[in-house]
């Protein structure tokens, strides 16, 4: 049986890596088909039997679209898969139209992984569309499937949840991982760390943890804060100068792009995602799988992965108030943070195991191709 699988997106090329990392290649031979981007996301699959393509195609709507189309028309002829798994919006369109007009054409599989907050009444009709050509659709949270049932017009039967899984051998916890981390942080014995780790994008609202710290800072001189990631350049800067401008420059650390996301984590005492929107963050199962207690806004997917008052505290969006309160209250009790951080690595060990994700995708491959034997 042969997998396909269109590659696009920050959060999406985080998943797919870990999922050709854990697939059973006794089982199924997989062929990588990136959209536009080689170099460091290819160099993490190159030990594993998985050819990569890249089309080269960083728009649909030029020339370039149509000759990387071709390309994976050619591409589906030849190696005549069972299976397309695509993931995000341009692949989900280009792998519905590469299968169309075959005689036995492969089964399609397409993704949805956040609530579509960047999408305009054209994105909605397109899926209208190419669902019609679709054989299931994967939702990465029921509130992602809910909303995509929604807008979408899908039967509830074509949609399922299957969650996103972390890699619970690279993240998990122990000393000397976490003593390198506060090295690399410059964390003194005493600071309580608390960091975001997140691309920096305008939904993530990097600006509301930094006006929560503000608020933070004037209460607990032992808080210290991260901003962990890299994105939008103009962002970061503007970011760093309202810092500057609160008189914070001294209790922030700005890592830039991250090679090594679980050093950092361990190096965290609180881990903060203040998103407007969310599917299922990765971010946040990484940081509950290293132990850590997080503070989240109750949207899109996070109530299902945070358990408020368990494995860490939920607060509504665009409230830096309530969020400094969170980040306050965990600040200030640290037998509340350890309970809450070995809370939440046993939650993801229970529910968020990658072999558990890559184990049902697997099942329903499988359960398409026996449907055609």
């Amino acid at each position: 049986m042969y997998l396909i699988d269109a590659l696009s997106g920050g959060g999406a090329q985080s998943h797919l890596i870990e999922v050709l990392r854990h697939l059973d290649y006794s089982a199924f031979e997989a062929l990588l088909v990136c959209q536009k981007e080689a170099g460091r996301r290819f160099d993490m699959v190159k030990d594993l039997p998985v050819q990569p393509h890249v089309l080269d195609c960083p728009s649909l709507t030029n020339l370039n679209g149509l000759r990387a189309l071709w390309k994976l028309r050619r591409l589906v002829a030849a190696w005549r898969p069972m299976v397309v798994h695509s993931f995000m919006f341009n692949p989900n369109v280009m792998a519905a139209l590469a299968c169309l007009g075959r005689s036995r054409p492969p089964f399609l599989i397409t993704s949805r992984r956040d609530m579509g907050f960047w999408h305009r009444g054209i994105h909605w009709c397109v899926y209208r569309i190419i669902n019609r050509r679709t054989d299931a659709v994967l939702a990465v949270c029921d509130s992602v499937r809910e909303h995509t049932i929604a807008k979408e017009g899908l039967s509830a039967a074509k949609v399922m949840t299957v969650f996103n899984g972390v890699d619970l051998v690279r993240f998990q916890p122990h000393a000397d991982l976490a003593a390198a981390g506060r090295a690399r942080l410059g964390a003194l014995e005493h600071d309580v760390v608390v960091g975001m780790l997140a691309v920096l994008r305008p939904e993530k609202r990097h600006d509301m943890f930094a006006a929560a710290a503000r608020i933070v800072a004037r209460q607990e001189p032992r808080a210290k804060f991260v901003v962990a990631g890299a994105g939008i350049p103009s962002l970061e800067d503007q970011l760093r100068e309202t810092v500057a401008a609160a008189d914070l420059g001294e209790r922030f650390v700005f890592t830039g792009r991250l090679s090594d996301p679980a050093v950092i984590l361990a190096g965290l005492d609180i881990v903060v995602l203040c998103s407007d929107t969310e599917g299922m963050s990765n971010g946040l199962l990484e940081a509950m799988a290293m132990g850590k207690p997080t503070v989240a806004t109750a949207v899109g997917g996070n109530p299902e992965v945070v358990v408020s008052g368990e494995t860490g505290l939920l607060v509504p969006p665009r409230d830096p108030e309530a969020l400094a309160a969170a980040i306050t209250q965990l600040i200030r009790e640290p037998e509340l943070r350890r309970h809450m951080g070995l809370a939440a690595r046993e939650r993801a060990v229970r529910r968020f195991d990658i072999r558990m994700t890559v184990a049902e995708l697997q099942r329903i491959y499988a359960s398409l191709g026996n449907s055609r034997a």
